[in-house]
């Protein structure tokens, strides 16, 4: 039978959380949140940078690999518009790679683009490379078909965060930019 106090048998409380416990634990999540979001924000941009160079370490590999497939020379270079070559070294508005078929060594209406990255891939990341190389050309056996080039990702304020080196034999790999490593421009 039932009690006039209620369905609760004499002597039990019932059990529940206060204003005051509640308070508190919304003071802890919001302080660990706190803590944790500007670790995250930069999770995100060094995913970002990595992304970016994973991207173009794979346009270089698939230049190489065009241009022994193709037995052709092939380039990476510079483009705004995903059609032409920019003069420069900045590789941050985009970039194309192409089959050299007529083997001028430049970029024209008869040459293959097999591979196009714009602007908006690269996540405000800037991209340039080494002094005196606009564009990186492989040779029909896969080399590159100049001295040793070197590719640095930055992130926006042009502090350089990795490295592709591209070796004479054409092999590129991924590198972390050293503290001495020149800003992307």
């Amino acid at each position: 039978m039932h009690s006039a106090k209620g369905y609760f048998a004499a002597g039990t409380r019932v059990r529940g959380t206060t204003l005051l416990e509640l308070m508190t634990a919304l003071g802890v999540v919001g302080v660990l949140l706190g803590a944790g979001v500007p670790s995250f924000a930069t999770a995100i941009e060094r995913n970002r940078t990595t992304s970016v160079a994973n991207k173009l370490l794979a346009d270089l590999a698939r230049a190489r690999s065009e241009a022994v497939t193709a037995g052709t020379g092939t380039a990476v270079c510079p483009s705004a518009d995903a059609r032409t070559c920019l003069a420069g070294h900045d590789f941050s508005r985009g970039w194309i790679g192409y089959r050299d078929v007529n083997g001028d060594g430049a970029h024209d209406s008869r040459d293959v683009v097999f591979a196009v990255t714009q602007s908006s891939d690269l996540h405000t990341r800037r991209v340039a490379t080494s002094a005196g190389r606009r564009f990186l050309k492989f040779r029909a056996d896969g080399r590159n078909a100049g001295t040793n080039l070197t590719l640095r990702i930055c992130d926006a304020g042009g502090v350089p965060q990795r490295l592709i080196i591209v070796s004479v034999g054409g092999r590129a790999r991924i590198a972390a930019a050293p503290p001495a490593t020149p800003p992307c421009p």
